[in-house]
């Protein structure tokens, strides 16, 4: 199961169409968090088999309601009318400030040094109680990405420039955050044609020769060059 979808047994369920704005989080809710961290639960599996049930159950009360009133309003015959209800497990309280305190330390200074583990165990540190979530390739709630907007706006000038797409994953915001961070530290970026086979890798018709390496018994093939070499052979992409 997923950290991001199921952080602990209490299943929810939600139509979007009613409560757009349902689930978004708010201090209040954090609140009680800060003040005492309630043991973590485990996800009970079973939950998924309910939510499902639920979610095809509501459905069906949703879309013969839906018909219902179609029928009674004859001015709704020309509208496509469409209720989706979802159910997931409940975010236990304090789940969404791990998520922000995931953002804001991917949004610091600090992510151009920082790996997802270092940022994840530094998170959990801070809220040992809470599931720290490890698949960063979940797109982010709509609450969330509202969060980032509002953090790259002020933030420094190098997260104020980066690119925040309409929905993004934590690990799309980690590599556009360090990119920009690097851009602004006067990193280069280039578009090369490089050509790789068993013996050399070409470099914009630069080529560097694969030689081999032994350790512990095995062999490895590498190719070894400095940066001065390599920012040449990149850098004849510009001519």
């Amino acid at each position: 199961m997923n950290e991001l979808d199921h952080p602990n047994d209490v299943c929810e369920v939600s139509m979007d169409f009613l409560t757009p704005n349902a689930l978004a989080p708010s201090s209040i809710e954090d609140a009680p968090f800060r003040r005492m961290q309630p043991p973590r639960r485990k996800f009970d599996p079973a939950l998924r088999g309910v939510a499902s049930r639920a979610r095809q159950d509501i459905q069906r009360h949703v879309d013969a309601y839906i018909q219902q009133e179609v029928a009674r309003h004859p001015e709704l015959g020309g509208l496509a009318i469409r209720g989706r209800v979802s159910a997931t497990p409940k975010a236990s309280s304090g789940s969404s400030a791990v998520l922000k305190e995931i953002i804001d330390r991917i949004l610091s200074p600090s992510v151009a040094t920082a790996t997802r583990t270092s940022i994840r165990e530094g998170v959990q540190k801070k809220f040992p109680q809470q599931a720290v979530y490890k698949d960063w390739s979940k797109p982010l709630p709509e609450w969330a990405m509202r969060f980032v907007r509002q953090r790259a706006a002020c933030g420094t000038s190098a997260v104020a420039r980066m690119k925040v797409g309409p929905s993004m994953t934590l690990s799309q915001l980690y590599i556009e955050a360090r990119t920009s961070l690097a851009r602004e530290q006067g990193a280069q970026s280039y578009r090369a044609t490089i050509t790789v086979s068993a013996h050399h890798i070409t470099i914009n018709g630069q080529e560097f020769k694969v030689t081999q390496n032994k350790s512990n018994g095995k062999t490895y093939d590498f190719v070894r060059l400095s940066m001065d070499k390599l920012n040449e052979a990149m850098r004849a992409s510009l001519r």
